[in-house]
């Protein structure tokens, strides 16, 4: 096999009844690579428990496109692992929300990202807001709610950015 010319799809049994569906695809690649990376959240209806996850690496397809459940497979191997969904707790009072990692500082006109690391506990709402630097009238940002934000377009002034973590 030639580095970079294998494609990786992953499924995991969420509703634990030994079966891996289609809708149970959580990360498949569209393209060959030598390093494949994605991540995935646990749906709210997974049940609690020990669940099984099932890689698949397919050496003559960028989407590793076979049956999770191929018999005589030849270009490539399937491993299986397990792992425990557990119930997070609720959030309580006020959320720490930690400290923003990525750009500190931004150019014009180019895009960055800024994230807090996840809080686990269920009920955590998250505010992206931003001000002119400085001035401190902040303004909520359309639809950032998420523990990361993300601009494709950059910033146009000198801005401040902060997230407020809501239970």
């Amino acid at each position: 096999m030639k580095e970079g010319q294998q494609g990786f799809r992953i499924w995991v049994d969420w509703n634990q009844d030994g079966v891996f569906d289609a809708n149970e695809v959580v990360y498949q690649s569209s393209s060959y690579g030598g390093t494949h990376s994605g991540s995935f959240d646990v749906p709210v209806t997974a049940l609690e428990g020990e669940t099984r996850m099932r890689i698949v690496s397919h050496w003559l397809s960028t989407s590793a496109n076979v049956s999770p459940c191929e018999t005589g497979f030849t270009y490539g191997e399937f491993e299986d692992y397990t792992f425990e969904v557990i119930q997070l707790d609720d959030c309580s009072g006020m959320p720490m929300a930690g400290q923003i990692v990525g750009a500190s500082t931004a150019c014009l006109g180019v895009g960055f990202t800024m994230e807090i690391p996840g809080i686990l506990e269920s009920g955590i709402t998250y505010v992206w807001e931003s001000s002119p630097s400085g001035l401190n009238t902040w303004t909520t940002i359309a639809g950032a709610l998420s523990n990361a934000y993300t601009t494709s377009s950059g910033i146009t002034e000198d801005t401040d950015y902060r997230v407020r973590v809501i239970c």
